[in-house]
């Protein structure tokens, strides 16, 4: 069995400079084919893995990168110097979600990501909170996320897409630590309950939310935590134009 190194983890510990270093410049949450095979600009084999889309990102007090941005609000990130800065509340839909877990490491060591609760369990850890004999690996969501442009007056640099009646900025949005419980879990419940109502055909795309950020007051520290609210249903034309864009990317 690998060798995994074991991490004491307080129940809510205080965000470090480690919880937003970015592990992986392609996530997960890409697929299919970057250029089609019959364009004749580009040979060989492009795929999800040399796709590049900008992070979005809540910038944190203890985070050093972005140190103009104000904490609480978020980083529209092609890169840690080329970014954009984007004041809360704004109106996002996530068009695909990942999940997996996230293995305890030192800081400024790079973890490894599990898909599955199988791999977890391979690499020796767990899944649940307390365990004596094993490390628990949180969990994380990466997402697929379009931004309405209304978030911010200008977009320089960026590709914007037609949507919804307004241009939308896509992204990556990493969830993890306390912001899975209050988006991860947000979306999958609200699917869930929308498929134990009656309406089966309930996507991911179908729901226009508020992301905003809130300032969670722990015992001894303070930090920002993201927040979701549902602001409306989009309408079958846009759900159809939504859906399409994720399948291109």
């Amino acid at each position: 069995m690998p060798f995994v190194k074991k991490a004491k983890l307080a129940p809510v510990p205080a965000p470090s400079i480690s919880d937003f270093e970015e592990i992986s410049s392609a996530p997960a949450i890409l697929s299919g084919p970057v250029i089609p095979a019959d364009v004749p600009d580009f040979s060989g084999e492009w795929d999800s893995g040399d796709l590049k889309l900008p992070r979005l990102e809540l910038k944190h007090g203890v985070d050093t990168r972005y140190s103009d941005i104000t904490p609480g609000r978020f980083v529209y990130a092609r890169s840690n110097e080329d970014y954009l800065e984007l004041v809360p509340p704004f109106s996002i839909t996530f068009l695909r979600a990942v999940k997996g877990y996230l293995q305890p490491v030192e800081q400024g060591d790079i973890p490894m990501i599990a898909r599955t609760k199988a791999e977890v369990f391979e690499l020796g850890g767990a899944t649940e909170q307390g365990r004596p004999d094993a490390p628990f690996w949180p969990p994380l969501a990466d997402t697929l996320v379009m931004i309405n442009s209304s978030a911010r007056k200008t977009w320089p640099g960026t590709t914007l897409f037609d949507a919804c009646g307004e241009k939308m900025a896509a992204a990556t949005y990493r969830i993890k630590a306390t912001a899975f419980k209050e988006i991860g879990t947000v979306l999958a419940s609200w699917e869930k309950f929308q498929k134990m109502g009656g309406n089966t055909s309930a996507r991911i795309f179908d729901v226009e939310w508020e992301l905003n950020s809130h300032l969670r007051n722990g015992a001894t520290f303070s930090y920002f935590i993201p927040t979701l609210k549902e602001k409306r249903i989009h309408t079958p034309g846009e759900q159809k134009a939504l859906s399409d864009i994720g399948g291109n990317l």
